[in-house]
């Protein structure tokens, strides 16, 4: 069965549900109505008995007690319904909601492969920008060394300045001493999909240089919290400090039982 005509029996069901509730509820308010109606009329029999003979009450009641028979009947024929139809409109709903999400899993597979393949483009083109910026600077600063001035000849063409060069790649693509743009670029790309970038760029260098420093720094406020809760720990930590900075080996810890309980630390 396709999506669409499971949809389609949901939507059935789900009606078919509404009605059997509403019906169900009406004639359960027409049950509580007859019963109240009967008792009204025994007890307007009761209190005027000339002006509501007993036949009279009796033909009444006997009305209203079929009325109320057939009212339960109804409710009893409906009422098993509802809970086959409630456990089917759940099973389709888990199936649906299933298929549903496979198939978001399977558009989110595609949206994904297809955005990789423009971000491989763009860190291509980034590169190849960076790089021939580079070029058309290295152009441009050759033609005006080569051409400082504009000169003139009798009968030939004129010889430019810079050899009538102008400056046409935005520095930002360059950036010496700074982050470039074509940095920037890599460095998103590369916090995106690592595998893309050579490892071996500078920027893919500086990212895994930072993310050491990171966990260096992360470890090494880890052991100071320790530390002060660990007056031991603090002993240790203060010589291993003093040990790295003397250029020695790092010592260990070893721990012995102490007398107060508490474990006590020994090299």
């Amino acid at each position: 069965m396709t999506l669409e005509d499971e949809l389609k029996r949901l939507s059935a069901l789900r009606e078919r549900s509404t009605v059997v509730a509403s019906a169900v509820e009406r004639h359960r308010a027409d049950v509580l109505r007859f019963i109240r109606e009967t008792g009204e009329v025994r007890v307007s029999g009761a209190l005027d008995p000339e002006e509501n003979p007993a036949r009279d009450v009796d033909a009444k009641c006997k009305k209203l007690e079929l009325q109320r028979v057939a009212a339960e009947a109804e409710i009893n024929k409906l009422v098993p319904e509802i809970a086959p139809l409630a456990r089917e409109i759940e099973k389709i709903e888990r199936g649906i909601g299933a298929k549903v999400h496979t198939g978001k899993l399977a558009k989110q597979t595609q949206v994904r492969e297809g955005y990789r393949s423009v971000v491989v483009r763009l860190l291509e083109a980034a590169n190849a920008l960076s790089k021939l910026s580079h070029q058309a600077m290295a152009i441009f600063s050759d033609a005006s060394r080569e051409f400082p001035a504009e000169e003139h000849a009798s009968g030939q063409d004129i010889v430019f300045r810079s050899a009538g060069l102008r400056e046409v790649w935005d520095p930002a693509w360059i950036g010496y001493g700074d982050v470039s743009r074509r940095d920037v670029v890599v460095g998103n790309i590369f916090d995106y999909d690592r595998s893309l970038v050579d490892p071996a760029d500078r920027v893919a260098i500086n990212k895994m240089h930072q993310e050491e420093h990171n966990r260096r720094r992360s470890r090494e406020i880890e052991a100071e919290r320790k530390s002060r809760t660990d007056p031991d720990m603090a002993d240790f930590e203060r010589e291993n400090g003093a040990a790295r900075k003397r250029g020695e080996t790092v010592v260990t810890v070893k721990v012995h039982p102490r007398t107060d309980g508490r474990p006590h630390r020994g090299q």
